[in-house]
């Protein structure tokens, strides 16, 4: 059996530095996290790598799908594609918090 490597293209590389940086932002230790907090990350960093890209286009934010597939309004569609920024206040503070409190 030959086991064939091959080298992860620059889109890859970039999609999952970010989700080590989603992951710090809501203190997700990856390989220990469970299923719902990997979802909800993998989510994340997915949807603002699709906005970062957008934005190098100058695409709207209609061209991008919408975060776990919620409805946007209208006036949304029309923004430009921009990344988020976080400040700081989202993240969770504590280890045993799932980061989905937010959506309880």
């Amino acid at each position: 059996m030959d086991i064939e490597v091959k080298q992860m293209s620059t889109d890859t590389i970039e999609l999952l530095d970010h989700l080590n940086v989603v992951c710090k932002r809501f203190h997700v230790d990856y390989p220990h996290a469970s299923e719902k907090d990997k979802f909800f990350v993998e989510a994340v960093a997915l949807h603002e790598y699709q906005l970062k890209k957008a934005h190098e286009q100058g695409l709207k934010r209609a061209d991008v799908p919408p975060f776990l597939g919620l409805k946007r309004t209208e006036r949304s569609n029309e923004m430009p594609a921009q990344r988020f920024e976080c400040c700081g206040e989202c993240s969770t503070t504590s280890p045993d918090h799932s980061v989905w409190g937010f959506l309880l």
